[in-house]
């Protein structure tokens, strides 16, 4: 039998309209961004600013809903400032009044702060700690669905996932849920830790990943336990857990975390489920309720704190972006601000290079790179902190500090050094600290914001974009 006629290019789907002009084979006009989260939704805004047409797929079924509180912080809260979006964003801040720290064995409390929280860090600070779902419902509503007053535009399709990619010299032939081959210049990998994207278009090899040996489980319950704009954090051996309000106080964000091996798959809801009940059978205090509420929570989740590390985001015309390219893990505190800029940076830096895709790669990864290391760095320090903190006791955990070699490294760049002395120097050999002071050095740490926001044409800032969607 004679192989199949393949069908011209010309006439396979493209996503978005592809100008009409003499551009080379390396020219970038129609973007298929994988993934609606913080990353792909910025992105998708940032390129539909600056002209370009953008198809974004998310594999749910409809907006996500739930996650933890996460952090817009320094040059992140420029971006969303740029984007109009500012206000919206912080309107729908958490509004924590103060935190707590228990002891499980009987319930007393260790330590009591209304300066700072475990999630947000000090609340007198200008950063805006914010539920997941309420930032992607204010980065969703900023964009312009459909062609917009400039000519470009953003689609956005639910329960599409990619299935396969083929490079050419003049785009990607992307095949979808169900077989449809779409036609795009650039493809985004914004979808996540596990991310589809990088699966299909990089090889196994280049793809690193350095594992914290936490597991880190979030989900939504009823608060049944009379909390008022407040969060509880107990810990025992290598396990802690807590909870903290939200929606008014009706509801309350449960995390559940343990040091340990990973027996279950990440996406193997039963077995993550299991692994919790079990890390937290004999645990006390609020434990029995919290995994009461887990096994009836809809939006359970459980995942390992592994960094990603490459030494390229990008394939040919495929490019990673958010914790698909550079995961820091929650312990950063930045994954969501990394998200935010990055995605500025790289439409920008599209932007800035009329589309010429080399020189735009180029420049995201020369203006990212250090950003993304100082806070991979960031979360080594914080995990030792954390467990200074706290009394996480591992005698077999490893010193990821001085197992992640920062001259031998080329993901840490020069400066972050003071960062690692300060953790082994303080936390590294058995020491202890103070929670409240622990928790304030959490955040403030000058690694956060280390890049200077580019100012690309057409960035200034937009008023009246995003309004917050219940």
């Amino acid at each position: 039998m004679s192989a199949p006629t393949p069908v011209p290019l010309a006439t396979r789907h493209r996503v978005g309209v592809l100008s009409q002009t003499s551009d080379g084979p390396s020219r970038v006009r129609t973007v298929l961004v994988s993934g609606a989260g913080v990353a792909g939704l910025t992105v998708a805004h940032w390129l539909q600013r600056f002209g370009f047409d953008v198809t974004v797929i998310e594999s749910a079924q409809a907006p996500r809903q739930g996650g933890q509180a996460i952090d817009v912080r320094g040059p992140a809260l420029e971006v969303v400032d740029r984007m109009g979006i500012g206000d919206a964003v912080g309107a729908a801040r958490t509004r924590m009044r103060g935190m707590s720290v228990i002891d499980p064995s009987d319930g007393s409390e260790l330590m009591s702060s209304t300066a700072a929280t475990l999630t947000g860090g000090p609340l007198d600070s200008p950063d805006v700690e914010i539920l997941r779902d309420d930032l992607a419902a204010v980065l969703l509503s900023s964009l312009d669905l459909g062609p917009s007053a400039g000519g470009s535009s953003v689609r956005l399709r639910h329960g599409t996932r990619i299935e396969r990619l083929v490079q050419h010299d003049d785009g990607v032939d992307v095949t979808l849920t169900g077989g449809e081959v779409v036609h795009a210049d650039l493809v985004v990998g914004a979808d996540g830790l596990h991310s589809g994207v990088r699966r299909l278009a990089f090889p196994e090899a280049a793809v690193g990943r350095l594992d914290l040996g936490t597991h880190l489980s979030v989900f939504t319950m009823p608060n049944t336990f009379d909390l008022h704009e407040w969060q509880v954090f107990a810990a025992r051996g290598p396990m802690m857990c807590g909870v903290y309000t939200a929606r008014q106080d009706t509801e309350v964000r449960v995390t559940m975390g343990y040091r340990g091996t990973a027996d279950y798959r990440y996406d193997d809801l039963d077995a993550q489920r299991a692994a919790i009940a079990s890390a937290f059978a004999d645990f006390g205090w609020w434990a029995p309720r919290m995994l009461d509420g887990m096994d009836r929570a809809e939006d359970f989740y459980l995942a390992s704190m592994v960094q990603i590390r490459m030494d390229s985001w990008s394939r040919g015309r495929v490019v990673l972006l958010g914790d698909a390219a550079w995961c820091t893990t929650p312990l950063s505190g930045q994954g969501t601000s990394l998200a935010i800029v990055g995605g500025y940076v790289l439409a920008g830096e599209l932007a800035a290079a009329d589309g010429d895709l080399a020189r735009a790669l180029a420049g995201f990864e020369t203006l990212m790179r250090p950003f993304v290391a100082a806070n991979q760095h960031l979360a080594l320090v914080n995990e030792q902190r954390s467990r200074a903190m706290f009394g996480l006791g591992d005698p077999d955990a490893p010193d990821l500090l001085a197992d992640v070699n920062t001259d031998a490294d080329p993901t840490i760049e020069a400066g972050t050094a003071d960062v690692g002395t300060t953790a082994s120097g303080q936390y590294g050999e058995g020491g202890s600290i103070d929670p409240e002071s622990g928790i304030q050095d959490h955040w403030v740490d000058t690694a956060a914001t280390a890049i200077q926001l580019p100012d690309y044409p057409d960035a200034a800032p937009v008023v009246g974009a995003g309004v917050l969607v219940p």
